[in-house]
């Protein structure tokens, strides 16, 4: 009988613990390292692959918080619940956070789908104005 890769991959996916039964092949494989011209074990190429994923969620994470910066308006709460729920989506961020805004400390929580954001900081007056509207029908 005579597998295509394919079918091994669907195998390999359907059967997580063939590893576990087989574990002294996660040593003896050995991969092509995209890095260079050697070979690595299966676990050292599924590490590889991580930090390659990590890095990459790093990059991102700096260029947001980049955008952040450069978008930051004096009382950007709103910025700033929209950047803290994107970090705790992505498994970026964790928890309440922490974030230091020109007008002062915000404190950002999130539960989730569904539940509500939550901001707490200080809250200062800083315009006043009128604008003359038309009459609407």
């Amino acid at each position: 009988m005579e597998l295509s890769e394919h079918d091994l991959a669907a195998y390999l996916a359907a059967n997580p613990e063939f590893f576990e039964r087989h574990a002294e092949l996660l040593t003896t494989v050995q991969l092509q390292s995209p890095h260079g011209n050697r070979a690595v074990s299966l676990q050292e190429r599924q590490m590889e692959m991580l930090r390659d994923k990590m890095r990459t969620l790093e990059h991102r994470l700096a260029a947001m918080m980049r955008n952040a910066v450069d978008n930051e308006t004096l009382a950007c709460g709103t910025g700033a619940c929209a950047a803290v729920v994107a970090g705790l989506r992505h498994g970026w961020l964790q928890g309440a956070v922490d974030v230091q805004t020109h007008g002062g400390e915000l404190t950002i929580s999130w539960a989730g789908a569904g539940q509500p954001v939550r901001m707490t900081g200080p809250a200062a007056f800083v315009f006043d104005g009128t604008i003359d509207l038309p009459d609407l029908p």
